[in-house]
């Protein structure tokens, strides 16, 4: 059976890697043209959830476009990834619907390459909030 190699923490933790993912922060797409919707108070005082997680591609290479699409309770009103050095926040598209595309950069450094488990927080108005792990492979 193969594993895939697992990022080493200490480089990950370094001046160095910090400072890639400030520069990685700067490929995100734009989002879609137009103006974005203001999420309404939630009526719905149930817990939010988390119904489906799309992430394409589950591995990806230096120069990939990665995208999210999260699907929650109508009553979310924001969604974020958290992964290792970054957190990135989704845009809602519609009630219950959240989604993101970002390009890997392609001069990624080796460092890099490993399997992350990617958290998507949804939380509702409340403060509330529930959460999904996916894994995303990066070779």
């Amino acid at each position: 059976m193969h594993h895939a190699p697992q990022p080493n923490k200490a480089l990950l933790e370094s001046k160095e890697a910090h400072a890639w993912a400030k520069s990685a922060h700067a490929t995100l797409l734009a989002p879609a043209p137009g103006k974005p919707e203001t999420p309404a108070a939630a009526a719905d005082s149930s817990a939010p959830t988390i119904s489906a997680v799309a992430a394409t591609p589950s591995t990806v290479h230096g120069g990939d476009t990665v995208r999210w699409d999260v699907h929650t309770s109508p009553n979310v009103v924001s969604v974020a990834a958290h992964v290792t050095l970054a957190t990135l926040q989704l845009q809602r598209t519609a009630p219950g619907h959240f989604t993101l595309a970002f390009v890997i950069p392609a001069n990624t450094p080796g460092i890099f390459h490993g399997t992350y488990n990617v958290d998507i927080i949804a939380k509702a108005s409340d403060g509330d909030s529930a959460t999904k792990t996916i894994s995303l492979t990066f070779v």
